[in-house]
């Protein structure tokens, strides 16, 4: 789990840094539900999200084959958007 883990803040990470370069170079947040939201209210919101996911998923000493899907799918939409993102960045301005 610890490794689903570092690999969730990583790709958080990317996402909330690519984001905040896209959106000050000027293209628009992709994601209907947080689209017209600031930066940093954006970082905000996903950096609550994933404390609250490794507080719940990081304690449990034996977590289910569910719980590191749940975790690993979180992580990988965040690697996804981050790709996303930085393929975004050339045709911001």
């Amino acid at each position: 789990m610890k490794g689903l883990l570092i690999w969730l803040w990583l790709a958080q990470g990317a996402d909330i840094g690519t984001t905040a370069v896209a959106m000050n170079r000027g293209c628009v947040e992709a994601n209907p539900v947080l689209r017209g939201w600031s930066p940093t209210t954006i970082a905000s919101t996903k950096m609550a999200v994933t404390v609250s996911i490794t507080w719940h998923f990081g304690r449990k000493p034996e977590p289910s084959k569910g719980d590191k899907v749940f975790v690993g799918a979180f992580a990988a939409a965040g690697t996804v958007a981050a790709v996303m993102n930085a393929r975004t960045l050339p045709r911001c301005s």
